[in-house]
């Protein structure tokens, strides 16, 4: 019988560097993949809160126009805020009415009297804190008259 030493195939090394070669092409997509989830759920969390932000501002200005006579924007704001954290329901959407499961969002709201020339108004700060991924406060802010 009579030993061939030159057969046809691969070696150990060639095998090696094109599993490498291989692995590298799989594996350089799956991080960009993996990044760009990370920044669309970053994204979507921000926008989240620079609603929840602007629809405290938006329920201070419903809150002085449903009751110009007594109207506290003090006790609005601590009762539109929600400090220890907003639920979500699928049926009624974001609140702090406890129906629902826990969010990351918190929202603050701060009513501040400005006297200028136009007469008393009040700064109203709403900021929406939320906790996970290192996100920005979202803070909307807006001047309403006292009447």
């Amino acid at each position: 019988m009579k030993i061939k030493y030159h057969q046809r195939g691969f070696t150990l090394i060639e095998t090696f560097v094109a599993i490498t070669i291989l692995v590298i092409a799989v594996i350089g997509p799956m991080s960009l993949l993996s990044g760009a989830l990370r920044q669309s759920r970053l994204i979507a969390n921000q926008i989240t809160a620079d609603h929840l932000a602007q629809e405290g501002v938006e329920l201070m200005i419903y809150r002085r126009n449903k009751d110009q006579n007594h109207f506290n924007p003090f006790d609005a704001a601590e009762d539109e805020g929600c400090p220890t954290g907003f639920k979500l329901s699928p049926t009624i959407g974001y609140n702090c009415l406890g129906e629902g499961v826990d969010t990351i969002f918190k929202r603050t709201i701060t009513p501040e009297l400005v006297t200028d020339g136009d007469g008393e108004q009040y700064k109203i700060t709403s900021e929406v804190n939320w906790v996970g991924d290192n996100g920005r406060p979202s803070v909307a802010i807006s001047l309403i008259f006292k009447n």
